[in-house]
């Protein structure tokens, strides 16, 4: 549906000042699609794809485990291949991410997908790259090309490679991250006049953060156009009429007044300057910003419990008492790291105090692990167990404690992940929290401050 005007099913949220004003225009049209769909293969078909266009930036609201990655390599990428087979091309995609570890799944879901990348030779590949080689040897598989931002930022002429689509995802990185990773605006910037001939996509499960500034830059390059179609109309309405210089002699030849100009004359040069200021305008007033949105209604039936807490003591005594005769598991996000640590190793001290003879703290992985950004470059049981996340989409411990490098982005398939703990509250980080294990039925507990 194409909205004229602000009478949409799009949550108020995203209607900010700047926004609403450019609508009133008709600078910026929208184009708004909703779905109770639970996947989002099942609401973007083929159609839908085949109208998108460089010019038109597309956004994707879709909740956590709404299939977005299989949307991308089973939709998408299949789109693209067929595509290229059809009319001989040899478009590509261009894949952008915040977190690592989310480009090195997704690295090694694509080596399983694709033909040049057989069993055998994504074992070999496995094998070769190593944690690190996945982040940086490793960026092109077939025509995929898989990127962090910061990576695209300081890649060299990327720009000009033959991008069909370059997919955003993670979208609110370009606000949620803006505090703390202050090139945010000059990566959008870049792919936005970078990769101006391709698609642009952004998804994520809360794009109302970063829908208005990531459309305040998409829109710049249309204001940009009428600046320098206005400048030229003022240009062009400016100059003084080229005429034969006998016109005018004739012309002024007994001339009294300004009035006395033949009026013959003064009809013909005010309908030349009248056209032309006509055809400016309407070239100006033709330039506006198409923009599709598809919105996927939320549904959060899979959450059992919403429990709140206000110390560790209290969170502490709920984890003990549910590792005892369970084989329930334990995901638990904090704001900082002296945070994480503080917590994993109370949970160890006291797990080891009220149960000193279970083997669940005896074994090689013990009871609680926490990892943060940093744990992908380092040696020793947090790498592993990061690296571990990454390849298996799942964690060994019974409680997995992590900062905002596991938060989005990262799939974690784990039938036994029964509790989610968010440790702070925060939109974008408790609407992430639900990607993290399989749609069953769990429990939530977030701080109360």
């Amino acid at each position: 549906m194409l909205l004229g005007n602000i009478d949409s099913k799009l949550p108020e949220n995203y209607f900010m000042k700047w926004f609403r004003e450019r609508m009133k225009e008709g600078r910026i049209n929208l184009r708004f699609k909703a779905s109770g769909e639970r996947y989002l293969s099942d609401f973007i078909k083929k159609d839908d794809i085949d109208e998108w266009r460089p010019e038109m930036p597309v956004f994707i609201s879709a909740q956590t485990g709404a299939g977005k990655n299989w949307f991308i390599q089973q939709i998408l990428m299949y789109n693209l291949s067929e595509s290229n087979h059809t009319n001989g091309t040899n478009e590509k995609i261009l894949l952008l991410s915040n977190r690592v570890a989310a480009n090195r799944q997704a690295k090694l879901q694509l080596m399983e997908l694709l033909p040049d990348y057989e069993a055998n030779n994504t074992m070999r590949l496995k094998a070769i790259y190593s944690a690190e080689g996945l982040d940086e040897a490793l960026k092109q598989l077939h025509n995929v090309y898989i990127y962090s931002y910061k990576q695209f930022l300081s890649a060299e002429n990327l720009g000009r490679e033959n991008f069909k689509y370059v997919v955003c995802d993670e979208c609110h990185y370009f606000t949620s991250d803006a505090h703390f990773a202050t090139e945010t605006q000059q990566v959008l910037q870049k792919i936005i006049h970078e990769c101006s001939n391709a698609i642009h996509i952004y998804m994520s499960a809360t794009p109302d953060v970063a829908f208005e500034p990531i459309l305040r830059t998409e829109y710049a390059r249309i204001q940009q156009v009428i600046d320098a179609l206005s400048e030229a109309k003022e240009n062009r309405l400016s100059i003084v009429p080229q005429v034969n210089i006998d016109q005018i002699n004739t012309a002024i030849r007994g001339m009294k007044t300004v009035e006395d100009f033949p009026q013959s004359y003064q009809a013909q040069k005010r309908a030349e300057w009248e056209e032309v200021n006509h055809a400016y305008d309407q070239e100006i007033a033709s330039k506006h910003l198409d923009v599709l949105f598809y919105y996927m209604e939320r549904n959060f039936d899979y959450i059992r419990n919403l429990f709140f807490y206000q110390n560790e003591e209290e969170l502490t005594a709920r984890i003990l008492q549910s590792l005892k005769n369970s084989e329930e598991k334990w995901l638990i996000f904090t704001r900082t790291k002296s945070e994480g640590r503080e917590l994993c190793e109370k949970i160890k001290t006291e797990f080891s105090k009220a149960y000193p003879d279970d083997s669940k703290d005896k074994n090689s992985v013990p009871i609680a692990i926490f990892i943060d950004a940093d744990s992908r470059n380092k040696y020793g049981m947090e790498a592993d167990e990061f690296q571990y996340i990454v390849e298996n989409e799942s964690f060994r411990p019974s409680v997995l404690i992590a900062t905002s490098t596991l938060d989005n982005g990262v799939n974690i398939k784990d039938e036994n992940v029964k509790n989610v703990v968010i440790d702070f509250l925060g939109l974008v980080p408790f609407f992430f929290t639900d990607r993290n294990s399989s749609l069953k039925n769990r429990n939530s507990d977030p701080k109360f401050p």
